[in-house]
């Protein structure tokens, strides 16, 4: 089950091997119906560097001229696409997941996500259907691309200097190990890394950045009296940030933060994208500064689309996915800490003064719940005809929104593991949690695995 929602990943030697990325070089250009100028990037995973070679020799083979990208931040490898008007491309990673997985994000020309519902059952049925090519094509060819230089100079153009602002960056082993210092460094930040040395097995922390994962970057910034501290996964697509107190900022007092500033640099008025995971009261302080607030489904695909079709100033996931006009409507952590940064010197205090403005609302983190692949959708209509009974309003925008007098309860399919997740906001979050669970056991009781 390597097809997911918005990317493909799988256990290594078990769901995605180098004859994988061949047959997947072959069926997205059967995929995209015509000879393709494409990029190729990949993170740092200990595997990455041989299933990249295996997707470029196949997608050559196919006629298609690749532009290898290298290590590089899974937002370079976005920006690529868009600002060298490729047909498309692929990311060799499985951003978050554990050590032992890798896999691959797809895009269409404007780095468009192939995902569900946009093109990834389509994929998936050339892919099992093993069509080929009618025969290796003149023309394919490979050359060496450095987009990191040309981000720089884009990002250089478009951002005030930050006049020596401390900033320390985690980037966890992972693939912004060069870029993000670079990025900081070029609009006049102070730079410290940790963890910056790349290594596939992640040795320093997991390469999904949680609060409790991140001790090294708190007390980093506490010691060094830095303004900032930001964690990165390991594609660098998520940013987590950390204050001057080495307090963690949610990701829904984040965007609030950040939206603020672009409101106000739009004068006031603007269109903002967020999922269903982002807090009322999140939603509520951007709406009250002028803001459109609009809700979208989870995932880079959807906000994306959703961003560029409502002409929207930013979006944001509570995961840490930031998405910006100012970069084509793109999902970008590098220049999320850039803007936080830019925030912080705008107004002139503290991130923590500055957080503590941001109206919040009792939450439950994210709870979830391990849930066999083929029975995440059974499970999940089950659950919504009970709750749609009890509560006042659903909304099915993704997964299942419930609203009670005493708040809000989500719980929805991961994209990307075996899981359901559920979150719950207001003042009953812990019974709505503990509902919501128990909803969950007794639905897998219910239901036989196939034999």
């Amino acid at each position: 089950m390597a097809f997911h929602a918005y990317d493909i990943r799988g256990i290594v030697g078990k769901e995605i091997d180098e004859n994988f990325a061949r047959r997947l070089g072959e069926a997205f250009s059967v995929y995209l119906g015509k000879r393709s100028r494409l990029a190729v990037a990949m993170d740092v995973r200990n595997q990455s560097d041989e299933l990249s070679r295996a997707l470029i020799s196949s997608l050559v083979r196919s006629g298609n001229k690749v532009e290898r990208l290298g290590i590089v931040p899974t937002p370079l490898f976005y920006f690529a696409i868009v600002h060298r008007r490729l047909d498309g491309g692929i990311m060799v990673t499985a951003s978050h997941n554990p050590p032992e997985y890798n896999g691959f994000k797809l895009c269409r020309e404007g780095a468009y996500i192939v995902a569900a519902g946009m093109g990834m059952e389509r994929l998936k049925n050339i892919f099992d259907s093993g069509t080929e090519m009618p025969s290796a094509k003149a023309g394919g060819s490979a050359v060496d691309v450095n987009v990191e230089d040309e981000y720089l100079r884009y990002i250089a153009e478009r951002v005030p200097p930050l006049g020596g602002m401390k900033v320390v960056l985690d980037v966890g082993n992972g693939a912004t190990y060069r870029a993000a210092r670079r990025a900081l460094e070029v609009v006049g930040a102070r730079v410290t890394t940790i963890n910056d040395t790349p290594d596939g097995s992640f040795p320093s922390r997991p390469p999904e950045p949680k609060d409790e994962s991140i001790g090294a970057l708190k007390r980093s910034v506490t010691d060094s009296g830095a303004a900032l501290g930001v964690a990165f996964d390991g594609d660098g697509d998520r940013a987590l940030f950390v204050d001057e107190r080495g307090k963690t900022l949610s990701g829904d007092v984040a965007l609030a933060l950040i939206g603020r500033y672009y409101l106000e640099r739009n004068n006031w008025a603007g269109r903002i994208v967020t999922e269903v995971n982002i807090s009322s009261a999140t939603q509520s302080y951007m709406a009250s500064l002028g803001g459109e607030v609009i809700e979208s489904r989870v995932g880079h695909a959807y906000i994306m689309d959703t961003m560029i079709r409502e002409g929207a100033l930013l979006g944001g996931e509570i995961s840490g996915h930031y998405y910006f006009s100012d970069v084509y409507g793109l999902d970008d952590a590098l220049f999320a800490a850039i803007v936080m940064a830019e925030v912080i010197k705008r107004y002139g205090r503290p991130l923590s003064s500055l957080a503590s403005d941001i109206p919040t609302l009792p939450s439950s983190p994210v709870l979830e719940i391990d849930v066999p692949s083929e029975l995440k959708a059974q499970i999940m209509e089950n659950i919504g005809n009970k709750l749609a009974l009890d509560a006042k309003n659903v909304s099915k925008i993704d997964g299942i929104k419930a609203y009670f007098d005493d708040g809000w309860v989500l719980i929805r399919m991961s994209n990307t593991m075996p899981q359901l997740k559920i979150r719950a906001e207001g003042s009953g979050n812990k019974r709505l949690v503990k509902l919501a669970t128990e909803m969950v056991r007794e639905a897998m009781d219910s239901i036989q695995l196939p034999k």
